[in-house]
């Protein structure tokens, strides 16, 4: 089993949880699984929060990412993987409203259907690679972001015979 999700261990947030549980609960059941997910940290993706080690034998492959907010939020410096005792000094209110004003011009003139589009370019192609290698039976892809079922949706034209499951979590909600 192929689980491909942006939010995954040790990235923090509800969906990171979610498919961590569909990852270890594969093992648990015997399947071999592995996981698709983004980089945590560097430039521009969200920093990594505790350490995470996968149940032995199963395997996590991480591709670089890239969400505007983080870089933004970050004035396009590195951003830490764990916090720092030295707070960098707050930006100027310039550069600050500037920054503001062209994160809302990306979520709102660019940034179809999620912040976190750029990981398709820039994913989609090494992700490739490892399902070509893994051979799975079956690919799980997790969102939101929605940009998960992109690079399966592009997968399945590259893989016609991998079938696909779409777990779309909180379709209620406003995430974008």
């Amino acid at each position: 089993i192929g689980i491909l999700a942006f939010w995954f261990p040790p990235l923090q947030a509800p969906g990171s949880l979610r498919s961590r549980a569909f990852f270890e609960q594969a093992a648990e059941n015997g399947f071999d699984a592995f996981a698709l997910t983004v980089e945590p940290g560097g430039r521009a993706t969200p920093p990594a929060v505790g350490e995470y080690a996968p149940p032995a034998g199963m395997r996590v492959y991480r591709f670089p990412g890239f969400d505007l907010g983080c870089w933004l939020s970050s004035g396009g410096k590195p951003l830490a993987t764990s916090p720092s005792s030295t707070a960098s000094p707050a930006p100027s209110r310039w550069k600050a409203a500037l920054r503001s004003a062209a994160y809302a011009a990306y979520r709102n003139l660019l940034c179809f259907p999620d912040q976190h589009l750029p990981w398709y370019w820039q994913a989609r192609e090494r992700i490739a690679v490892v399902i070509a290698k893994e051979q799975p039976d079956v690919l799980l892809v997790s969102a939101h972001p929605v940009t998960a079922f992109l690079i399966a949706a592009w997968l399945k034209r590259r893989f016609p015979e991998l079938p696909w499951v779409a777990d779309y979590r909180d379709p209620w909600s406003t995430h974008s």
